[in-house]
This record gives structure tokens, C-alpha cells and sequence, in this order.
């Protein structure tokens, strides 16, 4: 028989504290109900889930900068208008994900219209060693790493595929991104 793998703390992550704090039955409700939704986890992770996005980490396993907040906020902003005007949601219809994507690209060209616009030197220098080839990663650098962000995403690794190996937060950050993607792919498909 199969020995149950035991539960608790992650390897690696210290001791948590204990906060507690008082709240509405129908908050409590909500937060049981979200939890369930969101993996069956606990309301504790719930919770500590919930204040990591107010606190601008946003999933990343990163300190959201300061710079990029206001982007987030009209990025998500920029979704809802969008999915309210053309009636569909981004991952259920090409035609709306693809203009959203123009759309936020409009509002990004206008928020940094008064930027400099000259090929950082950090761009150029990693170009003479991507593997697209200088000329290709100079012609679109964006297109190019847009490639490596999806594929960090489609193989990062949940808790459940390793075995006693040491599991890193930003891993788990990574392997959540995947999974509520995932989620609404195969929400799409019913």
C-alpha cells in the first residue's frame, strides 16, 4: 500500500505567524466559498493569497514595482472594457483576445508616448547570443521573449510533480499562472 505523503509546510518555508482577525459571516462566506474555488485550498491561504495581491505582488512571486502598478490597474482596467463592449471574454474568442491585446498596447503607446525611444544596449548585447539570431531578436525582441514567458508558463512544475525536491516560490507562482490559464482554456471547451 501507498504511503500517504504527509502534509504541512512546504520544504524550505519558515514558519508562518498567526493573524486573527474578526469578520462578517457573509465575508467568511465568501472567503470559504473562493477558497473552494481556488484549488480547495484553505481560508488561511485564501487569505494570505488575497492580501500577496493587494500588497502588489499580483501572483509573480516578485514585489510589484511601484512604476508597474498603475499598468496592472489599466491593463485589467483595459480587460473589462473590453469584454463589456464586445460582450465576450478574451480567452473564449480570438477576436476580442487579439483586440484586447492592441488595445492595451494602444494604452501603453500613449501613458510612454513621451518616453526615449532607443534599443536599450542590454537588448542589443543579449541579441548577439539569442537563439532567434541577432537580426531576427532585433527585429521584434518582444515577439521573441513573449515566446520564452509562454514557455516558462506552459512548463512550470505544481507541488504534486516533484518529488522531495526543494520547491521555490517563484516556481509556485509560475505553476498557479499555468494552472488558472489552463482552467479557463478547458472552461472554454465545455
Amino acid at each position: 500500500m501507498a504511503r500517504k505523503k504527509k502534509a504541512g509546510r512546504p520544504l524550505g518555508r519558515a514558519k508562518d505567524k498567526l493573524l486573527s482577525v474578526r469578520v462578517p459571516k457573509r465575508m467568511w462566506d465568501l472567503l470559504r466559498q473562493a477558497a473552494w474555488d481556488n484549488d480547495r485550498r484553505s481560508v488561511s491561504r485564501e487569505v494570505e493569497s488575497r492580501l500577496d495581491y493587494t500588497f502588489g505582488r499580483k501572483g509573480s512571486g516578485f514585489d510589484l514595482s511601484p512604476h508597474l502598478k498603475p499598468l496592472v490597474d489599466a491593463f485589467a482596467f483595459t480587460a473589462r472594457y473590453i469584454e463589456a463592449q464586445f460582450g465576450r471574454r478574451w480567452h473564449e474568442n480570438k477576436f476580442t483576445g487579439r483586440e484586447l491585446a492592441r488595445a492595451i498596447s494602444q494604452v501603453i503607446a500613449e501613458f510612454s508616448s513621451g518616453a526615449d525611444d532607443v534599443t536599450p544596449p542590454k537588448i542589443v548585447e543579449r541579441a548577439k547570443t539569442h537563439i532567434a539570431g541577432e537580426k531576427a531578436y532585433l527585429a521584434h525582441p518582444g515577439d521573441e521573449e513573449a515566446k520564452g514567458i509562454i514557455m516558462s508558463l506552459r512548463l512550470a512544475r505544481g507541488p504534486h510533480e516533484l518529488k522531495n525536491a526543494p520547491y521555490l516560490e517563484w516556481e509556485h507562482q509560475l505553476w498557479k499562472i499555468r494552472r488558472d490559464l489552463e482552467r479557463l482554456e478547458q472552461k472554454r471547451k465545455k
